[in-house]
């Protein structure tokens, strides 16, 4: 019978046991629009045919297990006539974009692109499996138009409130009184 109660006791509590970091944002430190033949650092970023905008971002900031991550952009267009962008992720030691950048990446998904974006407005698009498994000091999202013809993006040079971001959720830690718990149902295990 304790051992039922310490285990209802243990589930009713166990919301209040995990100390949670608020998510943060982690604004890109390097973006670009890059062609078969050039990248260009000015402007927004334009997506779609041959055009594939690149975007680093630190991971200095991530010191734990990541929970939850999220990719975001906003329009830098009236109308985006993209209906689709594939999104390829891929670790780099560095932030610096070159031409080596065009077409890099391994395939994380389809970012479906609503009909009604216009000016400013932000899309997301989930990458934690991509982040959890990231282990350098950067990582750069490639994304390139799959549908429809030609969508523009803020950037660091161009942008309408802010460039592109990560938002991130670490893996919450136990508190100190679900570690209080445990060691006392160990204790009482034991005597």
């Amino acid at each position: 019978m304790k051992k039922v109660l310490l285990f209802l006791l243990l589930i009713f509590t166990s919301k209040y046991c995990l100390a949670s970091d608020p998510p943060f944002k982690i604004n890109t430190v390097n973006d670009a629009l890059i062609l078969p033949t050039s990248v260009l650092l000015e402007g927004s970023i334009h997506i779609g045919d041959t055009k594939q905008g690149v975007f680093a971002f630190p991971t200095s900031q991530i010191t734990k297990p990541v929970a939850n991550a999220t990719l975001s952009i906003s329009s830098y267009a009236s109308k985006v006539l993209l209906t689709e962008i594939g999104v390829y992720g891929y670790e780099n030691s560095d932030n610096s974009i070159t031409l080596s950048d065009y077409n890099a990446g391994t395939f994380i998904g389809i970012w479906d692109i609503p009909p009604n974006l216009s000016y400013g407005k932000d899309i997301f698009f989930d990458v934690t499996p991509f982040l959890q498994g990231a282990d350098s000091s950067f990582v750069k999202f490639n994304l390139r138009g799959v549908s429809g013809s030609l969508g523009a993006f803020c950037s660091l040079d161009s942008n309408l409130g802010h460039p592109s971001q990560l938002t991130v959720t670490l893996v919450p830690e136990p508190t100190t009184i679900a570690l209080m718990l445990l060691g006392g149902s160990l204790i009482r295990k034991r005597a």
